[in-house]
């Protein structure tokens, strides 16, 4: 049952993927969704998308990878919940900055890890 669960997502990622991959072809311009939808359906749908990724989707799987890695610290050092959650705040943080100072900053640190 696990292996035609796994079957069946692999098919559905796959079509996403041959989807995207036309869009792509028959729109070769920067932006992503946005474009397709607002090509689609109007200036509307690619302003809500952007909107709702940015709320919802972005900032979910942020903080889901930033308490990920501060759990996983938590079995090399032992931390409490309020540290394992001052961790995560302070991943977020340092990445904001990284992310904030530019590229070649971010190489740098890049380079380092």
């Amino acid at each position: 049952m696990a292996l035609l669960a796994w079957l069946t997502a692999g098919i559905i990622s796959l079509l996403a993927g041959l989807s995207y991959a036309e869009l792509g072809a028959a729109m070769p311009r920067a932006g992503g969704a946005y474009i397709y939808l607002r090509e689609a359906y109007g200036p509307l749908a690619g302003f809500l998308l952007v909107w709702t990724e940015f709320f919802v989707s972005s900032s979910g799987s942020i903080s889901a990878l930033a308490m990920a890695f501060a759990t996983y610290l938590s079995a090399i050092y032992p931390l409490t919940s309020l540290t394992i959650k001052l961790v995560a705040i302070g991943v977020i943080v340092f990445l904001t900055a990284v992310n904030c100072l530019g590229v070649r900053f971010g190489g740098a640190i890049q380079s380092i890890f």
